[in-house]
């Protein structure tokens, strides 16, 4: 979150008063919060609209757009008043660690049946409108209560995507898919948009929220943020290690979710413009045109530079944790995620299984549900 001089100025003070030795931030928020964030901007709903620069509105106006994304809209129309205030997570006591489920994309039907059949734990897809693969199948939403019954016939979970920065004038569409959705007995929705967290909380308070990896959480305090905003469980970006994740674990309740297979972005996922600045195809809106996946020459001092067969500059190799998920139990993951929502069903039914495969031998080799508390931790990454 990106402050006005006049917060940042307001929080040193308040800082400087309350704690005026002790360098650890504690967190606090008046009567008329409902929920106390770690991380609050403003102390009225004014004061809330104004202090919020359109961060994300720069983007749209690399395409000469006008809309403005509701990222915070429901947020400061819900009449919020915390204070401004940081927040730094305590270690919380020794946990014991749960075996992690196995999460397959499904951009389709034939996708769905894989993972199902591969031994997935829970699946994850994307309706018409409103997620981050708008060039996958996906599903209607008229479908959702037939995916739903397939699932849980198998005892298999279902997550909704709604990973993408909503405008102000899709809040009532969005509203709408989200009634759907809890009608439908949908197990969780992963959201990117923090308004649309608020948004899900009013409508749905019962569906779980899990917050997307375009949010771009990478560190416990993020976390708890999203704990605190109504998140019960977090995926963490992709350029963490082993040692990093398991800082989350010791330090907050809230579930965390790692991918472990698939492509890899350069930029911190949620916050890489280049597809909307040089194809006016906004990746915050499931369109990405995958810029970094195009060959590219260097230029030195104004002449291009033999590469050789390196093309690829900007590509990273893609995910692959499968040696690694003995370390990731150990960091108390809660789910590991595959990506592939663009895949086909037998990439789905391969990697499903292979990490189906991995993770329960590697939980049995641990002791299974009869082992209390972690294994020594002696990661390298």
């Amino acid at each position: 979150l990106h402050f006005h001089a006049m917060h940042t100025a307001l929080l040193h003070k308040r800082l400087a008063l309350r704690y005026p030795t002790s360098p650890t931030f504690c967190s606090s928020a008046t009567p008329r919060s409902a929920i106390p964030c770690a991380l609050h901007v403003g102390s009225t709903r004014a004061a809330a609209s104004k202090s919020v620069p359109t961060k994300i509105g720069a983007e749209k106006n690399l395409s000469g757009s006008r809309k403005r994304p509701a990222l915070f809209a429901a947020v400061v129309n819900s009449g919020f008043a915390p204070t401004c205030s940081l927040q730094r997570v305590a270690r919380a006591p020794r946990k014991r660690i749960a075996k992690p489920e196995i999460l397959a994309p499904a951009g389709d039907w034939p996708q769905l049946r894989a993972a199902v059949n591969a031994g997935a734990d829970a699946v994850y897809f994307g309706l018409n409108a409103l997620n981050a693969r708008a060039r996958a199948p996906n599903f209607d939403v008229a479908e959702l209560p037939a995916v739903m019954n397939f699932l849980h016939e198998h005892d298999t979970r279902g997550f909704v995507t709604m990973n993408v920065l909503v405008y102000d004038e899709e809040l009532s569409q969005a509203e709408s898919i989200i009634r759907a959705v809890a009608a439908a007995s949908v197990d969780a929705v992963i959201v990117q948009d923090i308004g649309l967290v608020s948004l899900v909380r009013r409508v749905a308070p019962n569906l779980s929220i899990h917050g997307s990896t375009q949010m771009s959480v990478t560190s416990p305090e993020g976390a708890e943020f999203a704990r605190e905003l109504g998140c019960s469980r977090v995926v963490v970006g992709r350029e963490l290690s082993t040692r990093d994740i398991s800082t989350f674990y010791e330090a907050t309740d809230v579930e965390i979710e790692v991918f472990v297979h698939g492509a890899l972005c350069v930029s911190y996922s949620g916050q890489c413009f280049s597809s909307e600045a040089w194809g006016g195809r906004s990746a915050n809106r499931g369109q990405c045109a995958q810029a970094c996946r195009l060959p590219y020459g260097l230029v030195v001092n104004g002449h291009i530079k033999d590469m050789g067969d390196v093309k690829y500059l900007l590509s990273p190799q893609d995910l692959m944790a499968v040696e690694m998920v003995p370390e990731l139990i150990n960091a108390g993951v809660a789910c590991f995620k595959i990506e592939g929502r663009l895949k086909g069903p037998e990439y789905v039914a391969l990697t499903t299984s292979m990490y189906r495969r991995a993770t329960d031998e590697a939980w049995e080799a641990r002791g299974g549900d009869n082992r209390d508390g972690p294994w020594p931790h002696k990661s390298k990454w």
